[in-house]
C-alpha cells in the first residue's frame, strides 16, 4: 500500500472532527508530513515534529504552487537545510526554518 508523502489539512472543517484531530490521526496513523490550510493562522500547532508549516488563506495560486514546491523538496531531501528560502505566505514551522 502507498501512504501519501504529505496532507493538506483545512482547520475549519464543517461536520464531526475538527482539521487539528483529522491531522493528528494523519500523522499518528501515516507518519505523514502535514500543513494546515486554513484562515484562522492562530489555531495551527506548528510543533509537532510532522507538521511543515500553514498556509494562511486567502493565497493565490502561485503561492500554491510555491509552497507545494517547498514542500516537495523537504520530503525528497529529509530536511530544510539545503532548502533556501520558503516560500512567500507560508508560516514555517520552526524546524524547518533557516
Amino acid at each position: 500500500m502507498h501512504l501519501p508523502d504529505v496532507a493538506l489539512v483545512d482547520l475549519n472543517l464543517r461536520d464531526g472532527l475538527t482539521g487539528l484531530q483529522v491531522a493528528h490521526d494523519i500523522m499518528r496513523d501515516y507518519d505523514t508530513q502535514v500543513v494546515f490550510i486554513t484562515s484562522e493562522r492562530q489555531l495551527a500547532r506548528l510543533d509537532d515534529p510532522h507538521v511543515i508549516g500553514c498556509l494562511p488563506k486567502p493565497f493565490t495560486s502561485a503561492m500554491f504552487k510555491a509552497t507545494m514546491s517547498f514542500v516537495t523538496q523537504i520530503i525528497r531531501l529529509g530536511t530544510a537545510d539545503e532548502v533556501w528560502q520558503s516560500p512567500p505566505g507560508l508560516v514555517v514551522a520552526s524546524q524547518y526554518r533557516r
